[in-house]
């Protein structure tokens, strides 16, 4: 795949010979740092073969019929008493990433890394040079503890949101850690002395639709 880019209009070449250079495609793809949704603004009119995933024969296993496993369930309604602002937080994390993917490109771009080490980066698939087929995605992701990012590393238009909703994720995930180990009989202060209860790490992902669902 060759890549030509004036103002991210792409001109994209997916040639269908069994030469086609994957690794050459993906580091085109991979240097335009405008992802799948680029790609997607740019017009083209065939998937680039990094996206050809090969037939995969379905191999699942039927459960027998009278299966005595069951999935349990915890009711929190009666402990869980900010379940609604919970759900308000997450109508606005999901349209604040989706407001973040459809930005100008060159937005975006100034947030595209693959270095994992960085607190907020916007990637197209993270093992995109090691899989045999990329995924139509587009994802940005927080690192939020223990070290959060500053404010200002966060784009404009999630930011506010992304701590809010990263805060109601926590006390959401404690409560549950808290009936864990009541159920275990243990007291609550037992979560104090755990070093990596406090993980956070938040990842949005961006599914553009695809005009050739054909692979």
């Amino acid at each position: 795949m060759q890549v030509t880019t004036t103002s991210y209009q792409l001109e994209l070449k997916t040639g269908k010979d069994s030469t086609c250079d994957r690794i050459a495609e993906v580091k085109d793809f991979d240097k335009t740092k405008i992802g799948v949704k680029g790609l997607l603004d740019s017009g083209i009119t065939e998937i680039p073969r990094m996206f050809h995933h090969a037939k995969v024969e379905d191999h699942t296993e039927t459960t027998p019929n009278g299966s005595n496993f069951s999935v349990p369930i915890i009711d929190l309604q009666d402990i869980d008493t900010n379940s609604s602002l919970r759900v308000e937080a997450l109508d606005k994390i999901r349209s604040a990433c989706k407001e973040f993917h459809e930005q100008d490109a060159e937005v975006r771009k100034s947030f595209y890394s693959r270095d994992m080490n960085k607190k907020v980066r916007y990637f197209s698939n993270n093992s995109l040079y090691r899989d045999p087929a990329a995924n139509w995605r587009d994802s940005i992701g927080f690192f939020l503890t223990p070290d959060p990012p500053n404010p200002e590393e966060i784009p404009a238009v999630c930011r506010n949101i992304v701590i809010e909703y990263s805060e109601k994720i926590r006390a959401l995930g404690f409560t549950i850690f808290e009936l864990f180990l009541e159920a275990l009989g243990l007291h609550s202060s037992y979560l104090n002395e755990l070093d990596s209860v406090d993980g956070r790490y938040l990842l949005c992902h961006c599914y553009p639709p695809c005009k050739y669902p054909i692979f």
